[in-house]
């Protein structure tokens, strides 16, 4: 009997491993993708000669492997040449590149992210990732080409909050009522700061499709700031409405005790479609920071969906003005 038992025992432990591993053998793989994107012109700011300029310049491999109907592994990775190709490391603050490098690095990865994809919900790790809050609380008035007013644009920064984000672990629920999504997200930025959670940061996005909203809520550890500094919190709003050939969106954000000081900051935006080929877009920001404002004008010529020309210009209170003309190519 024990031996029958052993051989059963030996049976099923074969028959388990046969089917886990026929089970992961399984598993689709859909990728790798390769993708791009080069938007390069020439940029001309106040007290500076014109220059050939690099506006993005990435290269991407994405792809997903489908476990099973409810699970699926979604991944990424982007990297950018514009810090380097524009020689911006060493410059004044009246310039700013998408993915300016480090030291002699001529690689930027600006997103290295595997996503998992359940009924329960989603799950975000991410190295380097761009900013969930970023995309979806400020996309509203991130429409153009040059003038991002991020905290990374040097010296046209409107806002405080940034574009590219480090060392990102998030979770993304199902949708709520079809529309609506909460997203928590944790920022191990310092693992030697005593803290795992270094930045906490809290949103929740509305979309259905014309209109759109969301609230969101970061806060900073004090081992990130400055000595002396309180922790920092910084609060976003945003809304918009998509008419079809007309869109405008705002965003509000409110920074309680930033190592600045408390301040406040806005852009209203607005965008235009002339012809299914012209699309012209206006905004306003203003930024208490170093009160500061600024007008932006963008127009566009779409040759299809992948491929335009632009010229830009922002023109501030107390900042350098700059025009901008390029094509932008995606692939």
């Amino acid at each position: 009997m024990k031996l029958y038992m052993k051989k059963l025992s030996i049976a099923l432990a074969l028959a388990g491993s046969t089917t886990f591993a026929t089970q992961a053998m399984s598993a689709e793989h859909i990728g790798p993708n390769f993708s791009g994107k080069i938007k390069v012109g020439a940029l001309k700011v106040d007290g500076l000669n014109i220059d050939a300029w690099a506006f993005r310049a990435e290269a991407g491999v994405d792809g997903l492997y489908k476990i099973r109907d409810n699970f699926k592994i979604k991944y990424d990775i982007v990297t950018s040449f514009a810090g380097e190709l524009n020689n911006t490391d060493d410059a004044t603050s009246a310039t700013w590149s998408p993915g300016d490098s480090d030291d002699s690095n001529d690689i930027y990865i600006q997103s290295a992210r595997a996503l998992i994809i359940t009924d329960y919900g989603m799950f975000l790790i991410a190295p380097r990732t761009v900013s969930g809050q970023w995309s979806q609380l400020y996309g509203n008035v991130n429409v153009f080409d040059y003038n991002g007013l991020h905290s990374q644009t040097g010296d046209i920064t409107m806002f405080a909050q940034v574009e590219d984000a480090d060392d990102v672990l998030a979770y993304i629920s199902p949708a709520i009522a079809e529309h609506l999504r909460l997203v928590g997200a944790v920022l191990t930025v310092d693992n030697t700061a005593g803290n795992t959670d270094d930045v906490l940061a809290i949103r929740a996005i509305y979309n259905d499709g014309a209109f759109n909203a969301g609230i969101g809520w970061v806060q900073v550890d004090t081992a990130l700031l400055p000595a002396d500094s309180k922790t920092y919190n910084r609060y976003a709003v945003t809304a918009g409405y998509n008419f079809g050939t007309f869109k405008i969106g705002a965003t509000l954000e409110q920074n309680k005790d930033h190592p600045a000081g408390n301040w406040d900051a806005y852009a209203v935006v607005g965008q235009l479609d002339l012809s299914s080929q012209w699309q012209t877009s206006l905004g306003y920001a203003n930024s208490e920071l170093n009160d500061n404002s600024g007008v932006i004008a963008n127009v566009k010529y779409k040759f299809d969906e992948k491929a335009y020309a632009f010229i830009e210009t922002g023109q501030y209170k107390d900042s350098v003005d700059n025009v901008a003309v390029g094509v932008s190519i995606s692939f």
